[in-house]
C-alpha cells in the first residue's frame, strides 16, 4: 500500500533525523515507527529476524503507553533501594 502524508518540515527533519540515528533511510524507517505506534502486534517473525534488523528494533523506542510510570534518577540510587 502507498500511502502520502504531508508533514510540516519540523516533523519530516525530526523523522529524518531519528532514521539516521538508527542508520536507517527514512523509507525503511517509517514502516517501522508507524507498526511500533499500534497496539502490542508484533508478529513472530519479528522473533526471527537477526543481525542489524534485530538490532535495529532494539533501538526503537517503546511505544507509549497509556498510564506507564516514570521512575525518578533519585529513586534508582542504591541507598534507596535498600532499608
Amino acid at each position: 500500500m502507498n500511502i502520502t502524508i504531508a508533514l510540516p518540515s519540523g516533523i519530516e527533519m525530526e523523522i529524518a533525523s531519528q532514521a539516521q540515528a538508527r542508520g536507517l533511510r527514512v523509507e525503511d524507517y517509517l514502516p517501522r515507527l508507524i507498526e511500533s505506534a499500534l497496539p502490542l502486534r508484533q508478529s513472530p517473525d519479528v522473533l526471527r529476524q537477526g543481525g542489524e534488523d534485530w538490532l535495529a528494533l532494539l533501538h526503537q523506542p517503546p511505544p507509549a503507553a497509556s498510564g506507564s510510570l516514570s521512575i525518578s534518577d533519585d529513586s534508582l540510587r542504591r541507598e534507596n533501594l535498600y532499608d
